[in-house]
């Protein structure tokens, strides 16, 4: 057997979508997705039992849709990275080569084949981790835009939205899920994405929320990853309050199994939870309520209009009533009577 059958075997791993034998994908190990030169970011991602080969699906489609749409000049509409066309040498003109060479060789380096999404197994069912692998791309701003587009209603009509990828969540640093490690790498990440907010020389107070999870871990456990992030925050933003109510500034530290992702996004509630298939059933159903309160209102119109158009007969009916009633009494009088009246 060769080296790249080896090689294969170490760094692929077979993912089970569940009972079904066919539903398999093979997947990046998720030891393989941490990567010692501390550049890892990307997408935490959930979806539904038995979905697996769906969520891969709908998972590179967002990425490279919405990445080209941040991103036009470094990603295609393929979610491949850019190629920098060769400059057009003019025939008169005295050719470098070993410059030339130079210049392929640089540019081979970032060609199509380096692909700029690689999904990753994390050892826990129905979750995996899409990795980004370009320095000047990041997840939380491809997320960000995505769910700016959501909310203000301008999804391309093509698009089709996901219905087995659950939720997708932007993750800016994976490291081993050792306590010593996790707390500098959640120190860097803070530092980072929540930088302090100074007005006229004074800090000012902003709140936070912390949403911990560990799962299949030796020795963590949800609480204690908990405890660790409140303590960074006090060391390193003093003037940040935690507040439980409030969810505009979100810590997210999921622990599973090996590795420990970190992510820090904004608004959890209004872009429910990032979960666009819930968002996108909630609207739907929002929308049937509202068509069907628009309906029963123009039932109740028409039925106010049929009953003054009742109302009216009726009155109309009276009339001609008393009309008859008046002719009858003409009719019934005696000759006396008439003559009393002709006479007067």
């Amino acid at each position: 057997m060769g080296k790249n059958n080896g090689k294969r075997k170490i760094n692929y791993k077979q993912v089970y979508g569940g009972t079904d034998p066919q539903d398999i994908k093979r997947c990046k190990y998720s030891g393989n997705s941490v990567d010692p030169t501390d550049k890892t970011q990307g997408f935490l991602m959930s979806y539904r039992r038995k979905c697996l080969k769906q969520c891969h699906r709908e998972a590179f489609s967002i990425a490279k849709f919405f990445s080209n749409q941040v991103y036009p000049d470094l990603i295609d509409e393929n979610g491949d990275r850019v190629v920098k066309s060769a400059p057009v040498v003019e025939e008169n003109v005295e050719i470098d080569i070993e410059k030339q060479l130079l210049v392929e060789s640089e540019a081979n380096k970032e060609d199509r084949n380096d692909r700029v999404f690689h999904i990753y197994e994390t050892g826990v069912s129905q979750s995996l981790f899409m990795d980004l692998r370009h320095e000047k791309i990041k997840a939380k701003e491809i997320l960000n835009y995505m769910w700016g587009t959501i909310l203000a209603n301008k999804v391309a009509d093509n698009f089709r939205i996901p219905s087995h990828l659950e939720r997708l969540l932007p993750i800016q640093k994976v490291c081993v899920a050792t306590k010593e490690i996790m707390i500098e790498a959640i120190k860097d990440v803070i530092a980072k994405e929540m930088p302090a907010d100074v007005k006229e020389g004074l800090k000012m107070l902003s709140y936070y929320h912390v949403m911990t999870r560990a799962r299949f871990h030796s020795s963590l456990d949800s609480q204690e990853v908990k405890t660790i992030v409140i303590g960074i925050v006090k060391e390193v933003r003093p003037e940040m309050n935690l507040d439980w109510k409030k969810t505009d500034d979100v810590i997210f530290v999921e622990v599973l199994k090996k590795n420990c992702y970190i992510g820090i996004f904004k608004d959890w509630l209004p872009r429910q939870k990032y979960n666009w298939q819930e968002f996108h059933k909630r609207n739907t159903e929002r929308a049937e309520e509202a068509a069907k309160d628009t309906e029963a209102k123009e039932d109740c119109s028409e039925i106010i209009k049929d009953e003054k158009s009742y109302d009216n007969c009726d009155e109309d009916e009276e009339e001609i009533v008393k009309l008859k009633v008046d002719l009858s009494e003409e009719i019934i009088k005696s000759p006396e009577q008439l003559e009393s009246e002709n006479l007067s």
